[in-house]
C-alpha cells in the first residue's frame, strides 16, 4: 500500500482530492493533508511517503521547490502536480514528476494517473483486467529481493509471508535466486549447511523445504517448490518477482529516447542492495554485479538528462549513485560541474563541503587532491563562484 499525502493551500481542493482517492483506498493510504509546505516536509522526514499530490502554487514555497525538497528526502517518492495552469507541465516533467493534473480534476483522468502509478510500482499488472488471460492478470503475490527479501500481498501491499526460521527464508531466497532453474540438493546443502554432516544436512534441507511449502500453502499458493532428479526449483509463474524486471533494465547499454521510460523504472525498483541486510555469501557476486550495473545505468541516465538540459533529473541520478557509493571521484566531479551549469553555487558549495568531510573522515585526505577530473576552465569557473569556506 502506497502512503500518500495531499498538499494544497485551498481546503476545498483538498476535500475534492480526498473524494477522488476514496475508491483506491486498498492501494493508496492517505496519511496526511496539508495546506502548508512546512508540515508536508516534516511529515516526509518522519515517515517514508510513497506518493504526493502537490499544488503548484503554495504560499512560501512553490510546488516545484517543495517537490525538489521531498526528492532530497526520499528520491523514490512519486510526485504528481495538481495545477490550473497548462504551462507548468514542462517544468513538472523536468523534475521527473509522474504526472500533472489540471484542475478541475476529472474522475477518469485521476483513474488513469493512479493506474499508471500502481502499474509502475508492480501493484497492478500491465492489463488491469480481472477477466484477462493468465499472462496479463495481476499476480496475487510479489517477491521483492532488492532492499531485503519480502513476499507481499499485491493488493494490500503488506507482508504475506512470515517465515518460521531464518534458514527457511534463506532457502527460499536461494531458490528464487536461481530464477526457476533446477538446483541439485547437494549444491544447496553446500551453500546453506556447509559445516553439517551429510545426513543431518539432508534432514535440515527436507525440513526447510517442508516449512516453505507449508508457509506458502497457508496463503493459498501450492505446487511452487518442485523436486525433480535430486534437484529443487521454485516456479515463479504465480509471483511477480523484481529480479525479472531488474534484469531487463540492466541489460540496457546506452540510454536514449526509446528506452528512457524503461530505465526510469529503476527509481522505484531498486529499493536497496540485493537481499540487503542478509549475510548470504552465495549472493555476494550477484549483489556486487547488480550494484555495479545500477550505478552504470544511473550514470548513463544522468548523461542523457544533462544532454536534454533536464538538470534536476540528472542531479537526482548522481545523488542516488553517491548514496550507493560516496567515494566515486568521477561522480562528485560530474555533480559539481552540473551545479555550475545550473548556476546553483549554493548547492555546489554545500556539496563540496560535504565531500570534503567524507574524504577526510574515510580516507584522511582533502578532496582537492582529486580535483584533477574537472577541466581547468571549469575548475576556474567553480573557484570564481565558490565563496564559502572549504571545511
Amino acid at each position: 500500500m502506497l502512503k500518500t499525502i495531499l498538499v494544497d493551500d485551498e481546503i476545498l481542493a483538498l476535500k475534492m482530492m480526498e473524494h477522488l482517492l476514496k475508491p483506491y483506498k486498498e492501494n493508496l493510504m492517505l496519511v496526511g493533508t496539508f495546506t502548508g509546505y512546512k508540515e508536508a516536509i516534516k511529515k516526509c522526514e518522519q515517515q517514508v511517503i510513497d506518493l504526493a499530490f502537490i499544488d503548484m502554487e503554495i504560499p512560501g514555497m512553490n510546488g516545484i521547490r517543495l517537490a525538489e525538497k521531498l526528492f532530497s528526502i526520499n528520491p523514490q517518492i512519486n510526485i504528481i502536480f495538481v495545477t490550473g495552469f497548462q504551462e507548468y507541465a514542462v517544468k513538472a516533467f523536468e523534475l521527473n514528476a509522474v504526472d500533472y493534473l489540471l484542475k478541475p480534476v476529472s474522475k477518469e483522468r485521476f483513474r488513469k494517473t493512479v493506474e499508471r502509478i500502481l502499474t509502475s510500482r508492480g501493484i497492478l499488472g500491465p492489463a488491469n483486467n480481472a477477466g484477462g488471460d493468465a499472462g496479463t492478470r495481476e499476480k496475487a503475490y510479489r517477491i521483492l529481493c532488492f532492499g531485503g527479501l519480502e513476499v507481499l500481498n499485491s493488493k494490500q501491499e503488506k507482508q504475506a509471508v512470515l517465515w518460521r526460521t531464518a534458514k527457511s527464508a534463506e532457502l527460499f531466497a536461494y531458490l528464487v535466486h536461481y530464477k526457476g532453474k533446477l538446483v541439485h540438493k547437494n549444491k544447496i546443502i553446500e551453500a546453506l549447511w556447509p559445516d553439517s554432516d551429510p545426513e543431518k544436512a539432508s534432514m535440515l534441507l527436507h525440513t526447510s523445504i517442508y516449512s516453505i511449502r507449508r508457509t506458502l500453502k497457508n496463503i493459498g499458493i501450492d505446487g511452487c517448490v518442485i523436486y525433480r532428479n535430486s534437484s529443487y526449483l521454485f516456479d515463479t509463474e504465480k509471483f511477480y518477482c523484481d529480479i525479472t524486471e531488474m534484469e531487463e533494465i540492466l541489460e540496457l547499454i546506452d540510454i536514449n529516447e526509446e528506452n528512457i521510460q524503461l530505465a526510469e523504472k529503476l527509481f522505484n525498483l531498486y529499493r536497496g542492495d540485493y537481499f540487503e541486510g542478509e549475510d548470504y555469501f552465495w549472493a555476494e557476486v550477484e549483489r556486487e554485479r547488480y550494484t555495479k550495473d545500477y550505478i552504470r545505468i544511473l550514470n548513463s541516465m544522468s548523461e542523457y538528462y544533462e544532454a536534454k538540459r533536464l538538470y534536476v533529473r540528472a542531479e537526482k541520478c548522481l545523488q542516488l549513485i553517491i548514496r550507493e557509493n560516496a567515494l566515486l571521484d568521477e561522480i562528485h566531479g560530474k555533480l559539481m560541474k552540473l551545479y555550475v551549469k545550473m548556476g546553483d553555487y549554493t548547492s555546489l558549495r554545500n556539496h563540496y563541503n560535504k565531500v570534503q568531510k567524507i574524504y577526510r573522515e574515510e580516507l584522511g585526505i582533502a578532496f582537492d587532491e582529486y580535483f584533477h577530473f574537472i577541466r581547468d576552465d571549469e575548475q576556474g569557473e567553480i573557484r570564481e563562484n565558490f565563496n564559502g569556506e572549504n571545511t
